[in-house]
């Protein structure tokens, strides 16, 4: 069992650049330091995070204060 934590992770800026079907690439396949994670998550599971990611990344940024 890998301990996902212990990974580098890819800056949100790269994030923002990518879409729904490559940030879903980088996750099974890894690169740029990212491991691949398709022997360690399901189809399913990949898909839910491929859809958290990108609406993490559409969601509006916190005010502070506000």
């Amino acid at each position: 069992h890998r301990d996902l934590h212990s990974f580098p992770t890819r800056r949100s800026s790269d994030l923002k650049r990518l879409h729904k079907d490559q940030i879903e690439q980088q996750i099974r396949d890894g690169g740029k330091q990212m491991p691949p994670f398709k022997d360690v998550l399901n189809d399913d599971e990949t898909r839910k995070l491929v859809d958290y990611l990108a609406h993490k990344k559409k969601a509006p940024k916190a005010v502070p204060g506000g």
